[in-house]
């Protein structure tokens, strides 16, 4: 009986002369493989460093970095940069419906404040940031108030103060 080999052989042949031929099938096997254990592996950690576990259950809840900034005696002409994070500490997403106002207490020239997001998820964090200077003419005490308003039921309006004294 002469035994001839197809290239593809039929169900219940001798297979092994086929992965013979074809080694690049088992290098393709085997990269698939390590590639989805490497996967299933870098899923694991995520889904670990994305578990929060929430400080208020029942709704949003925005819980501020820093309530208060003192920059004391600052020269007229120099830039004074602000950032404080808010973070959503809440189980449901906490939403910024404006930008940040900032009122004036004292002195002049209010700056704008602007906020990386307008909602956060919970245990997400935004930072809310301005920068602002003064020139001669606009010396003394500065106090600003920052109110961020959210959707947080129990407090719809947070506050930061930022206070400054303006000199030559």
């Amino acid at each position: 009986m002469n035994q001839t080999h197809s290239p593809h052989p039929l169900p219940g042949t001798n297979s092994r002369v086929e992965s013979v031929r074809h080694p690049g099938t088992w290098i393709i096997v085997a990269g698939t493989a390590i590639t989805l254990i490497a996967m299933l592996f870098l899923l694991t950690r995520i889904s670990a460093a994305n578990q929060y576990t929430p400080l208020y259950i029942g709704g949003p809840r925005a819980q501020l970095s820093q309530s208060l900034f003192d920059y004391g005696d600052v020269k007229n002409n120099s830039r004074v940069e602000t950032t404080f994070t808010i973070q959503n500490v809440g189980d449901k997403q906490l939403y910024f419906p404006q930008e940040p106002v900032v009122q004036v207490v004292e002195g002049c020239c209010p700056p704008t404040a602007q906020i990386s997001k307008s909602a956060l998820n919970p245990g997400e964090t935004a930072q809310v940031s301005l920068s602002f200077s003064m020139h001669a003419g606009m010396d003394g005490p500065h106090d600003f108030r920052v109110k961020v308003r959210t959707n947080d039921a129990e407090a719809p309006e947070q506050e930061v103060v930022i206070l400054s004294n303006w000199v030559q």
